[in-house]
This record gives C-alpha cells, sequence and structure tokens, in this order.
C-alpha cells in the first residue's frame, strides 16, 4: 500500500511570499519529521457522495494505516472550479468537516510521537459541559440525571472532585445516570472527597481522542485530490 524508500527526514517548508507598500511582509518556516520510512502519495478522485479515503487502526491493513505511525497528512484539491469537503472521524464517531476549496491544501500534522493517536475532537456542541444534578459521597461512584453527553475518558472537575480524574465507566452510555470515577478511561478508582454533594455541578472535559479514519466528498462535480501521507 505504502511505498518503502529506507529511513529518511521529512523536510516540511512553509513559505508566504508577498509585498505590502514596498514592505517584504512574508515569512518562511521550516519543520523535519524524523525517521520517516514510508509515504502514500496517490491522486484520488473524489465523487459528490461522501468516500473513504484513508482509516487509521491499531495495526496496519487494507486501506488502513497503523495509527502511531502517521506523522503527516496532507490533502490537496487539484481541482480548478470545485471545492472538496474533508470529513475526520474519531474513536467515538463523532466527525468534523474542512472545506478545501478548488487548489488548496489542508496540512493534518500528528503528534510527532503517538501519531494520530489522541489527535482530534469533536462535538455538535460546546466540548466543555456541566451537569448540575451529581450527587456523591466520598465514592468512586457519582449518580446524576440522564445524561446523553456523558462518556468514559471526559476529565471531570468540581467541588471534591480530585484534581485528574476522568469518567473511567458509565451505566448505560446515551443515558447515563451514573458513572465511575477513575484516574483514566478503564484505569483505578478515584473517590471524591469533602463528603455528602447533593446536585453538585460537575464540568466536563474532552481529551483528545484517536483519528480513525478521512473521507472526502466533492461539491457538484468530481474532483482530483492528492493525498500524501508520511509513516515512520
Amino acid at each position: 500500500m505504502a511505498r518503502s524508500y529506507g529511513t529518511a527526514t521529512l523536510t516540511l517548508t512553509v513559505t508566504e511570499a508577498i509585498t505590502l507598500n514596498s514592505k517584504d511582509e512574508g515569512q518562511t518556516h521550516t519543520h523535519t519529521v524524523a525517521s520517516v520510512s514510508d509515504i502514500y502519495r496517490r491522486t484520488e478522485t473524489i465523487p459528490t457522495s461522501k468516500t473513504s479515503i484513508v482509516g487509521f487502526g491499531a495495526a496496519a491493513g487494507l486501506g488502513t494505516f497503523a495509527e502511531g505511525d502517521v506523522k503527516y497528512i496532507r490533502l490537496t484539491n487539484l481541482d480548478n472550479t470545485n471545492h472538496v469537503t474533508a470529513i475526520f472521524t474519531n474513536e467515538n464517531s463523532d466527525e468534523f468537516a474542512v472545506k478545501i476549496d478548488k487548489g488548496q491544501s489542508f496540512i493534518l500534522c500528528p503528534d510527532l510521537a503517538t501519531g494520530v493517536v489522541n489527535c482530534v475532537e469533536a462535538s455538535i456542541g460546546s466540548l466543555s459541559f456541566t451537569d448540575a444534578t451529581c450527587d456523591y459521597n466520598n465514592d468512586p461512584t457519582i449518580t446524576c440525571d440522564a445524561n446523553a453527553n456523558i462518556r468514559p475518558g471526559l476529565a471531570v472537575s468540581g467541588t471534591g472532585i480530585p484534581a485528574g480524574s476522568f469518567v473511567k465507566s458509565v451505566n448505560t452510555l446515551g443515558a447515563v445516570t451514573s458513572f465511575e470515577l477513575g484516574d483514566g478511561e478503564g484505569g483505578g478508582d478515584v473517590s471524591t472527597t469533602d463528603g455528602s454533594v447533593t446536585n453538585g455541578t460537575l464540568t466536563f472535559t474532552p481529551g483528545l481522542s484517536d483519528l480513525t479514519g478521512i473521507s472526502l466528498t466533492a461539491d457538484t462535480a468530481a474532483c482530483d485530490v492528492e493525498v500524501y501521507v508520511a509513516l515512520t
């Protein structure tokens, strides 16, 4: 699937070249990615329906890159008329979309150590939210009125909540009425402090999630898009 060139350093250069009122306002920034061993580069013809172009997972497979190996992604719309919409999906099936107009590029720079693991997050509303119906008493278990947004992995803060606490598990995803507090999703239990709290207000903040796939959709007619992925 990817073409191997041994191991080398990828050099990325961003240049803005412009002179305004006889003053040079241009800038150039260079960044390097070491130990790149594989390059995936191809031109895809994207129809006006949502089309998956790459996937990411724990291990490489047909049409899937190992998520920890991905260190650079570029999508370039080669069309001279139409835009494309790039749709990024995370491990929670949340999506966010970006318009790439004719001739333009979108660059995603994953973590240099962990790739697209814990790389993106998306929400239909604010990424952080509060719940003012939380009851707890020096215990990892917290109860609340039915909440569709609470899910494992969210950071939790509020009165009596130890620093660094997360939602460890929930009773019913999509209609949560109780959840366990922990030091991470699936991690160790963490008990609340400061005694009994009734209808306490807790703040939930998402951490970043794994990127699991990228899809493209052309606007009014098919567009050619260059897909470029560098892997270590």
